[in-house]
């Protein structure tokens, strides 16, 4: 700087979201979105801890699940013991959220879906996620050979979360008889 009188001036700081296209003074603060059907699943990132290579051709992306078209899904090929307890699917939000339902949609659940499972919230300024429901014993009623057209879900409902910016879905265990497991849609409500 230039202190030749013993100091310097700023007339004026600005701060823009695009450097190149300057709009004048900041805009509101951002409002969360509204998510169509009331599901924020569908306004979330999705992203899992769950290696590439045990997906099973199509069904190989985690955007599956939070697309809102069950006709797509992830097939997650594995044992129990490369499964259960280990793999999460993760929605983050760029706004905070309130949350107090999440939804599994899935098909032949009897032979192919989690029959375990538990949430976890990750809260805005908070550094450590924190369990806030869990479910098992969960009984699928349509199974191997069963039309896989036919479409079940099972939700947990759990006391309602505010100012949530990450939700864990872990899976705890599940129905493998054909050597993994599938999901339609995850789907996570303030209902």
């Amino acid at each position: 700087a230039n202190l030749t009188w013993g100091g310097y001036t700023l007339k004026e700081i600005e701060i823009y979201n695009d450097p190149d296209t300057p709009s004048g003074p900041p805009s509101e603060p951002s409002v969360p979105e509204e998510p169509e059907n009331g599901n924020y699943a569908l306004i979330a990132e999705v992203s899992t801890n769950v290696g590439q290579d045990t997906w099973t051709e199509p069904w190989n992306s985690p955007a599956n699940l939070h697309d809102g078209d069950t006709a797509t899904e992830i097939w997650r090929a594995g044992t129990a013991a490369d499964i259960e307890g280990k793999d999460y699917y993760q929605f983050d939000w760029e706004n905070p959220v309130s949350v107090n339902q999440v939804v599994l949609v899935s098909r032949q659940g009897l032979a192919t879906c989690p029959t375990a499972w538990r949430v976890q919230v990750l809260k805005d300024g908070a550094d450590d996620w924190v369990e806030v429901a869990s479910i098992s014993d969960v009984e699928w009623e349509y199974g191997a050979n069963d039309d896989n057209t036919l479409l079940e879900e099972k939700e947990l409902s759990f006391e309602l979360q505010e100012n949530v910016i990450g939700l864990r879905l872990w899976i705890d265990k599940a129905n493998l008889t054909w050597g993994g497991y599938t999901l339609k849609e995850i789907e996570i409500y303030n209902d």
